[in-house]
This record gives structure tokens, C-alpha cells and sequence, in this order.
């Protein structure tokens, strides 16, 4: 047998036996989890783990494995608090090692993932400098850029109504850029948008339970990336050139247009110019704003482009509410689009909640 072979042969035997001894530890020292459909020896429930349509399933799951209170322990530095997590599916599943905690409802999801986050001091720090420069008043300064956007929108809808999940997306992609850096975005095979696409796309292989051997075998981490099994290590090494370059790329973009004076008001430049270069720790709040920033495009995009499509299918499906809506609209603004200043005058469409909507379909 030759070298390469002996080391795979004994990587796959190390990596079953390690794999056996943790799910005896694994199941003796931990403290109980949500319930959960039931685990298959070594892989758990690997096999079970929807490749689509996944809402569905764990919805499913929620409902069948509906569960009491859950008490979640967290260490942080020297912090140290206990969460007592909502009841009703949450779920825990198994993948290979990896584990799972499925939230089906919104109350689940804010007691653990919001209560935890203030246990981290990063994400508090970029809460207040989000806070601090996109408020209720200052906001309003993009409003006429919103509604540039949704104007032209609504133009390709009717060009290419066949195409409206990639012109959402681009909506979306156009108004964040533009309010989170000032730049614009091209209809479409736009640079920006195209660096965007490169950096998050990894993420939904990276976040596939069991895409790794690395996910099953912790001990991987360790090895060369040129040894069998560490391919993981040269895409995350790529990855995160990427997601640096998503980081810095805009906002460098955005100081050169400051420096040059040629720049449009954004998030960035807004709150670059309230930081004064003597002030100790400016390189951190830097960072702060460039990670804020950042957060705002991958975070902020494809919600934004579900909202909207979540409201489309509404209407479709609510026929009435649509055209109580139109008669509303053709009222206050007849022959013209409305406007952010016509809101106050539509209480019907500013109520229409396509979430309520789904819900009594």
C-alpha cells in the first residue's frame, strides 16, 4: 500500500473511532437538548436534513417534537448568563456531529439569539453607531433615493415582469449600496452587486450541515491543507479573501469619494465625519463603521427582497385587499404615483401587513 493510501486508511479509522467516542461523551456529559427526531448511530440525523423546502420540514418538526422551556446556559469572557428560551418548536437535530437548534417562531428566536447578542460587545457597538446614523429623522434624507429606485422598478416589472425575483434583487442591492455607501448600481452586471454575490454564495454551502468532513472529524483542523479530507481549509481560505474584499472594497471606495469631495451622503461618510482623528480608538470605531456597513448589505438584501416579494404574493392571493388598495391609491394620488408624503392620507395600504395576509389564506 502506498504512503498516501496508509494515511487515508488511517484517517478514515481514527475518524470513526473519534466519531464513536463522541457520541458516548457526547450523550453522558451533555446537558439535555430540545427534542428532536430521532438519531441514527454516528451520522444522527445527517440523512434527514432537507435539501429544499426546508421550512416546511422543520415546521413539521416543530410541531411534532413541540417541546417545554428550554434553559440555555451562556459563557462569554467573563460573563455568564442563563436564557430561558420559549417553548413551542424548538428543535434540536443531529447532523453528523453537528448540532442543530432549530427556531420555528419569532418569540424562540428573539429570547435566544437577541438576548444572547448582548452578551457580545462587537455587536452592541454596531448596534449604536446603527442606531446613531439611521434613526427615525435622519433617515428620512433617503427617502428620495428609495423612491428613484422603486421607480425604476416598477419600469423593468413591466419590461421584464418575468424576471422579478433578479430585478428585486437588484432593487434591493441598489437601495442598501446607495444608503449604506452612497454608491450606485447598475441595472444590471453590476460590480458591487457581482462582489456581494461572490462572498455571500459560499456562505450557503458553508452553512450545509455535513458539507465537510471537518463538520464530523474536529481534528481536521489541525492537518495541512494539502491532506486528504482538508480541501475545506483552501476554499475558506478563498472565502475569506472574498468576504474581505465585500468588507473593504465599497467602503475604501467610499473614503476615496470623501477625500476627493465628489461623494454622496451615506451611512459610511456620515458617520466618518463625526470621528475625529485624535480621538483614541479611531481605527476601532473605523471598524466598527466598516463592519456595520458590511452587516447592512448581507444582512439587509435578501430581506429586503423577500418583504417585497412576500407582499406580490400577498396581493395575488388577496384579490380584494389589492383592489381596496388600488381604489385607495387612485383617491389620494390619481394620474401620478404616490409618494412618501401621501402616507399620513392611505391608512388601507399602510396597514396591508402581507404576513396577516398569508396567514388567513
Amino acid at each position: 500500500m502506498s504512503p498516501l493510501l496508509q494515511s487515508v486508511a488511517i484517517t478514515a479509522c481514527l475518524g470513526a473511532l473519534l466519531l464513536g467516542l463522541k457520541g458516548i461523551f457526547y450523550r453522558f456529559s451533555r446537558l439535555p437538548l430540545p427534542p428532536g427526531p430521532p438519531k441514527l448511530p454516528l451520522i444522527g440525523n445527517l440523512l434527514q436534513i432537507p435539501s429544499s423546502k426546508e421550512h416546511e420540514v422543520y415546521q413539521l418538526w416543530g410541531k411534532k417534537y413541540d417541546g417545554n422551556f428550554v434553559t440555555v446556559d451562556i459563557v462569554a469572557s467573563t460573563n455568564f448568563c442563563t436564557i430561558l428560551v420559549s417553548r413551542a418548536g424548538v428543535v434540536h437535530a443531529d447532523a453528523a456531529g453537528t448540532s442543530l437548534i432549530i427556531l420555528n417562531n419569532a418569540k424562540a428566536a428573539w429570547d435566544l439569539l437577541e438576548k444572547r447578542s448582548t452578551i457580545y460587545s462587537s455587536r452592541r457597538a454596531r448596534r449604536r453607531a446603527f442606531s446613531r446614523a439611521m434613526n427615525a429623522n435622519s433617515a428620512k434624507i433617503f427617502r428620495p433615493r428609495q423612491a428613484k429606485a422603486t421607480h425604476l422598478l416598477l419600469s423593468q416589472l413591466l419590461e421584464k415582469p418575468e424576471a422579478y425575483l433578479e430585478l428585486l434583487h437588484y432593487h434591493s442591492a441598489r437601495i442598501i449600496m446607495s444608503i449604506a455607501y452612497g454608491l450606485e448600481v447598475k441595472p444590471d452586471n453590476d460590480s458591487w452587486v457581482n462582489i456581494a454575490k461572490q462572498a455571500i454564495d459560499p456562505l450557503l454551502e458553508a452553512l450545509m450541515p455535513g458539507a465537510f468532513f471537518v463538520d464530523s472529524l474536529p481534528f481536521l483542523k489541525y492537518v495541512p491543507s494539502w491532506f486528504p479530507g482538508a480541501g475545506f481549509k483552501r476554499k475558506a481560505r478563498k472565502w475569506k479573501e472574498l468576504m474581505s474584499r465585500l468588507l473593504n472594497a465599497p467602503y475604501v471606495a467610499v473614503q476615496q469619494n470623501m477625500e476627493s469631495g465628489d461623494y454622496t451622503p451615506s451611512f459610511v461618510s456620515g458617520l466618518l465625519q463625526k470621528l475625529d482623528d485624535d480621538v483614541p480608538g479611531r481605527q476601532e470605531r473605523e471598524n466598527v463603521v466598516r463592519e456595520t456597513a458590511g452587516n447592512m448589505y448581507t444582512a439587509g438584501t435578501d430581506t429586503t427582497m423577500s418583504v417585497i416579494a412576500s407582499f406580490i404574493f400577498a396581493m395575488l392571493a388577496a384579490p380584494d385587499v389589492q383592489c381596496k388598495a388600488q381604489e385607495e391609491v387612485d383617491r389620494v394620488a390619481p394620474g401620478r404615483l404616490p409618494t412618501f408624503e401621501d402616507e399620513q392620507s392611505m391608512p388601507y395600504v399602510t396597514a396591508v401587513d402581507p404576513k396577516k395576509l398569508d396567514r388567513n389564506q
